[in-house]
């Protein structure tokens, strides 16, 4: 987190430094672009250039003389000259403190401030004067910050008094640029303007300000005749950074073309070669403290804007943070030490909670639930532990009453049950009697009942849709011999359904319900039909008669103990073969197959049983 939070602010503070640069690098370029333009006037204005020559080239009061012609003839227009251009300068850049140009020729200076205005007649005798003019007229030389320029005054007599004072500024002036240039002006070109020499461009600062030095050539014969030192004010580099320049922008210095720095916005490196600058090869020695630099040159300049990000100004960044990093970590720890003794503790009682339940649980009870509030993994537990009690107890609740039902059932069919090997050869013999006495339809009768209660011999408790069909077969021959005449009974299975396995005794029932409840011994026009299909792999036996049929209110009772509403009859009531039959299907395929009842009093009644349709092999499971 640390290293995160210090690699940020090493790029907050690169980025403001970065930025810094640029303001600085766009003010000095402007500034640079005034100064260039009032040089170009003087030079490509033949009249102020002219202007220029004459004033350099004369003493001072054959210059006046020149200019009191040149008034007089212009009748009295007020013409353009060399010092009116310096005047708006001057006006233009609230920067420029002053302007001062030493002649050659006449060993004359004068100096242009923003509120005076001198002529200096000895300034030949000036050793700052005679330094910079002697000492390389097309260079600028640093100046001490305790150190003095061309045009700053002294107590001496070789200074003239004030001539005369120079207007104040306007309020109108341009952002002032820092910084000093010196260079020469070299032959002119096609179109008569001099060319730019950069070959001796140079900086300087001398404490609260810096100075330009350009050296002043006739432009038609390229005679040097004087010097001009334009002094600048490095206080408004300073109000500049502060007003416009982002906080925490790190060390800002302006170097210029030999490496001075004519602006430290830490003041360290103020008229000092900077020793870190790029070498030959590009590559840039840092200080011991930085972490980075951002260099931006002013085009044409010879200068060039320097940032430093040092690790001071990175640390003075990370210093309130780092506390505060400290302080929010020793809080996340203990407020983390807490949560997880909370949680800990919250985890280990519903642990202790789950045990105790689960030992009931063991030991029988499974109503036990487990009551746990939350979302976690415990209370998931409890949850699934909760719902495989339920489901327990749903399981014992269902295999329990399943078996009581099956027992009922068992028990009621072997109570209707009598020996069928006594009865079946007891029948034999009378059917034998019946036929040598010419009694057919008793013989008839006999067989019927005696095929019937063979299959009832048989131990297999399942048997083909076609064995039973055939047991149902026989035991309504037996009322269509006994009503000879008034019952019709019709039989009808595909192939399909009749090599389906079935549980034996689903079908016979429900025809015996029929000839108990609908049959009408009265009536010729009894008819009773079973049918057998399969369809989408479903099995549907169909009993369909039109009997007497049901009541409403019964076929409303039958359905309801048909869908597990109300408890099975007993043996005294109606509808136990039907009810029987229906618990059977269930037990031994489920609960989505069974009987529909259908019925309308007074016109029959529609039996369906809904089977799986399965072969010899899926049957083995089924029991009776």
């Amino acid at each position: 987190m640390h290293q995160y939070q210090l690699q940020r602010a090493i790029r907050e503070e690169t980025d403001a430094n970065l930025k810094t640069t640029h303001v600085l690098g766009l003010y000095l370029n402007r500034q640079y672009e005034n100064l260039q333009g009032m040089l170009q006037q003087v030079y490509s204005d033949g009249t102020v250039s002219d202007d220029m020559v004459y004033f350099l080239d004369h003493d001072y009061e054959t210059y006046l003389g020149h200019r009191l012609n040149a008034f007089a003839s212009s009748a009295g227009s007020r013409n353009r000259t060399f010092d009116l251009v310096i005047k708006n300068y001057l006006e233009q850049d609230a920067a420029v403190r002053s302007v001062s140009v030493y002649s050659y020729a006449e060993r004359f200076s004068m100096y242009v401030g923003r509120t005076s205005r001198r002529i200096d007649f000895d300034s030949g005798a000036d050793p700052v004067w005679k330094e910079w003019a002697d000492g390389g007229r097309a260079g600028f030389r640093g100046v001490p910050a305790s150190g003095r320029i061309p045009g700053d005054s002294q107590d001496d007599e070789g200074y003239a008094e004030q001539d005369a004072a120079v207007e104040t500024d306007s309020g109108g002036a341009v952002p002032a640029v820092p910084g000093a240039w010196a260079e020469d002006v070299p032959r002119r070109d096609a179109a008569g303007v001099p060319e730019e020499r950069t070959e001796a461009q140079s900086g300087q600062t001398g404490g609260d300000r810096y100075v330009y030095t350009r050296e002043l050539q006739d432009p038609w014969t390229l005679r040097r005749i004087g010097l001009m030192v334009v002094e600048f004010d490095a206080a408004k580099l300073d109000a500049l950074l502060q007003s416009q320049a982002p906080a925490g922008s790190g060390q800002i210095l302006v170097l210029a073309a030999d490496g001075t720095a004519i602006y430290d916005s830490e003041d360290r490196y103020a008229g000092q070669i900077y020793p870190y600058r790029p070498d030959a090869s590009g590559e840039t020695e840092l200080p011991g403290d930085a972490f980075r630099t951002n260099e931006l040159g002013v085009a044409g300049s010879g200068l060039s804007v320097l940032g430093v990000v040092s690790e001071a100004a990175v640390d003075r960044s990370m210093a309130g943070l780092t506390g505060m990093l400290i302080l929010g970590t020793v809080l996340f720890a203990a407020a983390s030490i807490g949560f997880a003794a909370v949680i800990i503790r919250s985890h280990s009682k519903k642990v202790r909670r789950i045990i105790r339940s689960t030992s009931r649980i063991g030991a029988g009870d499974l109503t036990t639930r487990i009551e746990m509030s939350g979302e976690d993994e415990l209370q998931q537990i409890a949850q699934r532990i909760n719902a495989m009690c339920g489901q327990l107890e749903t399981y014992i609740d269902q295999v329990y009453t399943s078996e009581i039902r099956q027992k009922n059932a068992e028990l009621a069919l072997l109570q209707s049950q009598i020996n069928p090997h006594f009865l079946y050869n007891t029948l034999e013999s009378i059917r034998m009697k019946a036929y040598s006495s010419g009694a057919q339809d008793v013989g008839k009768m006999i067989y019927s009942l005696s095929v019937m209660f063979r299959s009832l011999v048989k131990k297999s408790t399942v048997v083909s849709v076609g064995e039973e069909i055939e047991i149902c077969s026989m035991y309504l021959d037996l009322f269509r011999i006994r009503y000879e005449g008034r019952l019709e009974a019709k039989i009808e299975a595909d192939e399909a359904a009749k090599g389906c396995r079935i549980v034996k005794l689903l079908v016979q029932p429900i025809a015996e319900n029929y000839i108990v409840h609908g049959f009408r011994p009265l009536d010729d026009d009894n008819r009773v039909a079973v049918r057998a299909k399969v369809r989408n792999g479903r099995l549907t036996i169909a009993v369909e008669d039109n009997g007497s049929g049901i009541a409403p209110d019964r076929l409303a009772e039958i359905r309801l103990m048909l869908g597990g509403g109300a408890p099975a009859p007993d043996k005294e009531h109606r509808s136990i073969g039907l009810i029987n039959v229906h618990e059977r299907i269930r037990m031994n395929y489920g609960e989505s197959y069974g009987l529909t009842v259908d019925s309308e009093e007074g016109r029959g009644t529609v039996v369906r049983m809904e089977l799986p349709a399965i072969g010899e092999e899926a049957s083995a499971n089924l029991q009776t």
